[in-house]
């Protein structure tokens, strides 16, 4: 069985980090931007300005997720993190958890993206998807046809 993790909210609580980088670096997130790919709402030079400080945003404001008990019951090599996160700022979030960066799968996805990413994983083994978003997990599970924990 391979577990797909989310990132955001469920491993970690950075809705409040983010939010502060962002600040930081003169920009107000929308209010629908949480969930979805950074180049759906930002320039490239405002989110490469929002990494300058997100290390240290993570460190004032951002806290485990309710996951992270799971993922480290789990042996390595049955899971890995597909987020919406780009790839740095997935990695950042990562190192903060003191969790491997290499075994982040996917980064930069939106729901579809992580369907694909589970459909092409379940020819070889079960999946089971971990999100705390219950509309993101449910709707992986109709998609994906996988198992879903909603920690």
């Amino acid at each position: 069985m391979l577990y797909v993790f989310d990132l955001d909210g469920t491993l970690i609580e950075s809705e409040r980090a983010v939010r502060a980088g962002y600040m930081a670096a003169g920009v107000t997130m929308p209010p629908d931007a949480w969930g979805k790919p950074v180049g759906a709402w930002c320039t490239p030079a405002q989110h490469t300005e929002k990494q300058r400080v997100y290390r240290e945003m993570l460190h004032l404001h951002a806290t485990p997720g309710r996951a992270v008990p799971l993922w480290h019951s789990l042996p390595h090599a049955s899971r890995c993190v597909a987020t919406g996160a780009s790839m740095s700022s997935a990695i950042a979030a990562m190192e903060f958890l003191g969790l491997d960066p290499h075994e982040l799968a996917v980064f930069g996805a939106d729901h579809l993206a992580k369907v694909e990413f589970i459909r092409a994983q379940m020819s070889d083994t079960p999946v089971l998807y971990v999100d705390t978003d219950y509309t993101v997990a449910k709707t992986v599970q109709e998609q994906a046809r996988c198992a879903i924990v909603i920690p």
